[in-house]
């Protein structure tokens, strides 16, 4: 399993965002920040996740032998997986990184446009 936690940077992209989950074949979860971006007409939602979140959206992170986070800064570490590969996509370069190991990361606007529309990234 391979969930997506998706974050506010998300906003716009809800339709890449299904075509992403349906071509992983995951669940998504989301914070405080993304809820507004994800959560409606969503198929793939397993809920939020933090301080004030579902025990179906940590499960389905501490589950995950891949975590990859789009478009957030998740700021509640001790929420995070530990020993899983993660990797991040965001704009804000200063972003990556800050909250947990990484095993891949990229601010290329390209590589998360090629992710929400279910490509590689070139």
């Amino acid at each position: 399993m391979r969930p997506v936690s998706s974050g506010s940077r998300c906003a716009g992209a809800h339709e890449g965002l299904m075509a992403l989950a349906e071509t992983l074949k995951s669940p998504i979860v989301h914070a405080l920040g993304g809820k507004e971006h994800v959560d409606y007409d969503n198929p793939y939602d397993v809920g939020l996740t933090g301080f004030i979140g579902f025990s179906s959206g940590y499960a389905a992170m501490h589950a995950c032998d891949v975590l990859l986070m789009l478009g957030t800064d998740f700021p509640y570490k001790q929420f995070l997986p530990q020993g899983v590969r993660t990797a991040q996509v965001d704009i804000r370069a200063e972003n990556l990184g800050r909250r947990t190991r990484l095993d891949r990361c990229n601010t290329s606007v390209t590589s998360g446009t090629s992710l929400l529309k279910g490509r590689r990234p070139s």
